[in-house]
């Protein structure tokens, strides 16, 4: 601001002495015009270097504050004991992270709405020199929605509905476009949805202009848990009749619970989905296939679990002892030695079954429970959960896909299903997660395998959310502003992370112990980690968990600016490391 730089120009010409004063005074009279130029030059860099002094030490002062969470009263207390040695920097924390004062708030009947915008995040993103080498201008942007509501306090009902986008084919985080704090879902949903519904139907419609160049806006997906489903379409509950929004099945009550026998329904198109609909819903896009089936809640946190429930505290029919518990209990303990860092979470005991996370539930389910079930669980149930096993490992990889197909993980599904309500389970087995099973392949078919539509970047996103509300009042505008302050500062780092031209990093060069030859360490330097995209590898004697790779050729080199990298055999680097 205008105080800031008056400030920062005195301070600066208190650093030049009188004689340079003096002689820039008489500039003017000089008759010597290249010396005056000169001096001109020399006042100039002087206070370009002050200014990039002021703007080094501020910004990394601001992105330290922002990363590490530390409130607006400490970062001013640390402004002012800085001040008698960096007189440049502001003195209070609002001034210094660039925070927002205003933050324009819509009432609604069950709380508070705060409407961020839906074009703000995608002009911060293309606006980064990195983005071109992404998207061009004739490409579309395909961006995927997340609505969903966490609680907030354990106290209050207080809870947050946030409407995220994420771009699916350009490398970022999510965004937050609104959104509603109150203590139950936002009503009248219509309120809350029609500043978003404007706004996208304009961009559908016209495409995003950012300095000239048009970007055409595609909808990629809303991606959603049942419930969040339910409530955006104005459609019944999970729990009740007719639930299903893929298909007419209207399902039948079996001991308390509505259960779906038919997997050959008619299947529900946008068509038919609109008759049933107001004019309120003026969306341009297919209201069936835009909300696919989410296979973190569906699959993971509903199925897995179900299942692993069974096992445990289920009939006597197919609950495991006490004893056969805690052997697989064990066997996951034993395997946490060898899950590599690209995994979230480690396995966990079944004692602790009520605690694990969605990631855990994967995890059991793609890799380790073919390993701790083996000669536990009956041969029966236990080449039934193959078949779950197998179907979700073809659906969540391209690869198998294209190897296996998708009709044969939809055959693989239906036999599991079928096994489950008529020979193992029984029908109380077929509720709302398991007939969901019969229409994820169709997804499948429209957007690929199953990360591409699962709300796991969402779910990650929400807990950082959360985070930045630091007291229980005024709590959007919280949001809003150290919203703000994150996009100002640490864009680079939060929504562009994986920008990187190099194909791999490497760290901690090995410097100590038997090394190679002198000639041959000059042109092969080794290093104890090596890091690529998506995968980290580091030696066996560092860190074992992530030592191990299975390679098609014997070798691989890897070729770099600085250094050039060999992966050498595991015999010889256990003889030298």
């Amino acid at each position: 601001n205008e105080h800031n730089l008056e400030k920062v120009i005195t301070y600066s010409a208190l650093q030049y002495d009188n004689n340079f004063i003096d002689a820039v005074s008489n500039c003017n009279e000089s008759s010597n015009s290249f010396s005056c130029t000169d001096i001109n030059s020399d006042v100039s860099s002087s206070q370009n270097s002050l200014f990039d002094k002021q703007n080094s030490l501020g910004n990394e002062l601001a992105k330290w504050a922002i990363e590490r969470h530390i409130s607006h009263l400490a970062l001013t207390d640390l402004l002012h004991i800085l001040s008698p040695y960096h007189p440049e920097l502001p003195l209070h924390s609002r001034t210094l992270l660039r925070t927002v004062t205003t933050t324009e708030i819509y009432q609604l009947e069950t709380g508070e709405l705060c409407y961020l915008g839906l074009t703000s995040a995608l002009k911060n993103l293309l606006s980064q020199r990195s983005s071109q080498e992404y998207v061009k201008p004739d490409e579309a942007l395909k961006i995927c929605f997340n609505i969903d509501g966490i609680p907030l306090f354990k106290s209050n009902k207080l809870q947050l509905w946030p409407i995220l986008e994420l771009i699916k084919n350009f490398p970022s985080v999510p965004f937050v476009v609104s959104v509603f704090c109150g203590t139950s879902k936002p009503k009248p949903l219509n309120i809350f949805l029609e500043n978003f519904i404007n706004k996208l139907n304009v961009l559908l419609r016209n495409g995003f202009n950012l300095d000239g160049n048009i970007f055409k806006i595609e909808v990629h997906s809303f991606v959603c848990d049942a419930p969040a489903r339910a409530f955006l379409k104005c459609t019944k509950l999970h729990l009740g009749h007719s639930s299903c929004d893929k298909c007419t099945e209207p399902g039948k009550y079996y001991k308390n619970k509505v259960v779906f026998m038919n997997e050959t329904a008619q299947k529900r198109t946008d068509k038919s989905f609109r008759k049933q609909l107001d004019d309120t819903f003026k969306f341009a896009i297919d209201l069936i296939q835009s909300f696919p089936t989410d296979y973190k809640h569906n699959i993971c946190l509903g199925v897995m679990k179900l299942l692993l429930r069974l096992w445990i505290a289920g009939s006597l029919r197919f609950k495991l002892t006490n004893n056969q518990v805690q052997i697989v209990s064990q066997r996951l303990i034993n395997l946490q030695q060898f899950i590599p860092l690209e995994f979230s979470r480690k396995p966990r005991s079944l004692n602790k079954f009520s605690y694990w996370k969605a990631t855990e539930f994967r995890t059991f389910l793609i890799y380790v429970g073919v390993l701790v079930l083996k000669n536990i669980l009956p041969k029966a149930f236990y080449k039934n959960f193959l078949l779950l096993h197998v179907a979700i490992s073809i659906l969540i990889l391209n690869k198998h896909i294209n190897n296996f197909g998708i009709p044969f993980a939809q055959k693989c599904l239906l036999i599991f299903i079928n096994h489950c309500k008529n020979e193992l389970y029984g029908p109380e087995f077929a509720v709302y997660n398991i007939h969901l099973l019969t229409h994820i392949c169709d997804d499948v078919e429209i957007y690929g395998p199953l990360d591409e539509f699962s709300s796991f970047p969402f779910k990650s996103y929400l807990g950082h959310l959360k985070k930045l509300i630091r007291s229980p009042t005024n709590l959007l505008q919280q949001i809003h502003r150290r919203l703000h302050e994150i996009d100002s500062f640490l864009l680079n780092k939060h929504n562009l992370k994986n920008f990187n031209r190099n194909p791999y990093f490497l760290d901690m060069e090995h410097k100590n112990g038997p090394l190679l030859n002198h000639n041959t360490c000059e042109s092969y330097k080794q290093y104890k980690k090596i890091t690529f995209t998506n995968v980290q590898f580091s030696i066996n004697q560092y860190n074992k968990t992530n030592s191990y790779c299975m390679l098609k050729d014997d070798t691989k080199v890897v070729e770099g600016e600085v250094s050039i990298f060999e992966i050498l055999p595991v015999g010889f680097l256990s003889t030298i490391m």
